[in-house]
């Protein structure tokens, strides 16, 4: 996806009635509005991959699979953001009442743009660690079967990991899923 700033600062409440009549998304990072723009086939196939496998494997269980259109604020770090994929696990909070706008996300799936990796990688991973709730961070890769997944330790620390291949799974410890990357990929034109 691409990110195209408007130019001003805004509070959240004049993002959030801004968004409900846009027509497409945007993000708030430290009063500047973000319009993300559309994504490549591939980027589709793996976020949908993604959603379809963890909303599956959640079935029946505590936790909850969310795509795209579901939107997140981090108070503590001044994002509103829609993650390509999040779980909540347990009750889902809502920023001050809010029904529409979520703010304890267990884990985040990001698929990665060359556009928004450095933001997914960087400054959009700091902002998901301020919510107490987050466990796990998902970033994928577009063009190669890999994966890097990022858990809280019981210290606070993070552990990452690399997961390459297609023969592979990566361990989302945090919902107990096993997710295999042959599904991730699945119908995805790989370099």
């Amino acid at each position: 996806m691409v990110a195209t700033r408007v130019p001003r600062k805004f509070t959240f409440d004049e993002y959030v009635e801004l968004e409900r009549s846009s027509d497409g998304r945007n993000e708030l990072v430290n009063g500047g509005i973000y319009a993300m723009t559309g994504g490549t086939r591939e980027h589709s196939l793996i976020s949908g991959n993604v959603f379809a496998a963890l909303k599956g494997a959640l079935r029946g269980r505590k936790c909850e699979a969310h795509g795209a259109d579901l939107h997140m604020f981090l108070p503590d770090a001044g994002i509103g953001t829609y993650a390509d994929t999040v779980v909540f696990c347990g009750p889902m909070e809502t920023y001050k009442a809010r029904k529409d706008v979520f703010t304890n996300p267990t884990l985040v799936v990001e698929v990665l743009s060359p556009s928004t990796e450095m933001y997914d990688r960087f400054e959009k991973f700091a902002a998901y660690r301020t919510a107490p709730s987050f466990a796990e961070y998902l970033l994928v890769s577009q063009d190669r079967a890999q994966v890097e997944i990022s858990t809280r330790q019981a210290d606070g620390a993070w552990l990452q990991r690399v997961i390459r291949g297609l023969k592979e799974s990566v361990e989302l410890s945090s919902i107990s899923v096993r997710l295999p990357l042959a599904e991730i990929y699945e119908r995805v034109e790989l370099a």
